[in-house]
């Protein structure tokens, strides 16, 4: 049943993807994917690259706390195998989090998914802080429609109480608390009822961070922001690349900070045509023409199917048949 589900929502994605480029027109995207010569494409494809190799980095400052043995490299793979999972499933791009904590050889397994959970937080955290200064400058600064500024500071308001909820329920005890609710409603799954000791031990590990390490959660913090501004970047280089009018920095910051978070909520496996949509949307809001817009979303899924082949080749390489780990 899962699978004829996630085969329905492929159809549908694929089917909106087909939409949003019928009307906006094959020959007009196509004149943008023209101007992208082999050079221009190999820089994205490697500034990919860089942009795993600074998250890695985030992370092992995380998971140096538990185990300091784990070299860089190891994280760099788990990296990219957890982003090519994430990737390809209708998860909120999170579900490759659980294969990156797997991926590397760590004594200590609950440990090892606290650093993810812990690490991911903080990603996301940061991204909410740099949504609301792109909203704050989108206010300030672009001349948009009263209804549309409206939005913007109510759906920054929501991501804000959300970020506060998110890190003092981990605080508290996420995993404890959903445990309890669980058990009120007599919902015991049977992965949950075999592994709740370890999901205790791994909510006591995330306690422990916040308790104990403020300064390291500020670090991560802003490297986080910093890989984030990367981000942006790489998204604001793919506009030029293509020659898009209209385009700068600041419309850029808001394009992909705002799209980040929409990206974040469920929706179809790779969210095929939820984020070609939603992205252009946001880039004809700030002036920038649809048809590249549509370009550039596309150029960026054709880097990321091909990082996220790599990452699948290196997780079947790690995790297949004879894999073990000791718990």
């Amino acid at each position: 049943m899962r699978k004829k589900v996630i085969g329905v929502f492929w159809v549908l994605g694929i089917a909106l993807l087909a939409f949003i480029i019928y009307k906006i027109g094959p020959k007009q995207i196509w004149e943008h994917i023209n101007r992208i010569t082999l050079s221009k494409f190999l820089i994205l494809f490697g500034m990919r690259l860089v942009y795993f190799v600074l998250r890695a980095i985030n992370w092992s400052f995380i998971m140096n706390l538990y185990e300091k043995r784990i070299p860089l490299f190891q994280l760099i793979i788990a990296r990219i195998a957890g982003d090519g999972i994430s990737y390809i499933t209708p998860s909120a791009y999170l579900g490759g989090e659980p294969v990156r904590a797997m991926m590397i050889k760590s004594r200590d397994d609950r440990r090892s998914f606290a650093s993810v959970v812990i690490d991911k937080t903080i990603e996301i955290v940061a991204m909410i802080f740099l949504t609301i200064v792109g909203i704050s400058i989108a206010i300030l600064h672009i001349a948009l429609p009263q209804r549309y500024k409206l939005i913007f500071i109510l759906f920054a308001a929501v991501i804000l109480i959300f970020a506060f909820y998110l890190l003092l329920q981990q605080q508290r005890g996420l995993f404890s608390g959903i445990l309890i609710l669980f058990d009120r409603i007599k919902f015991r799954p049977r992965f949950i009822v075999k592994n709740r000791e370890k999901i205790l031990e791994t909510d006591r590990h995330i306690i422990d961070f916040y308790a104990h390490h403020k300064k390291v959660f500020s670090l991560v913090f802003l490297l986080h922001s910093m890989v984030s501004l990367f981000w942006i970047f790489e998204i604001h280089l793919t506009l030029l690349f293509i020659e898009a009018s209209g385009v700068h920095f600041v419309k850029s910051f808001l394009v992909a900070t705002l799209g980040s978070m929409a990206i974040l909520m469920p929706s179809t496996p790779a969210s095929i045509g939820t984020y070609e949509l939603t992205f252009v949307t946001l880039i004809v809001l700030v002036g920038i023409p649809a048809g590249a817009g549509i370009t550039m979303t596309l150029l960026r899924r054709i880097v990321a199917l091909l990082w996220a082949g790599i990452g699948l080749l290196l997780m079947l390489k790690k995790l297949g048949p004879g894999h073990g780990k000791k718990t």
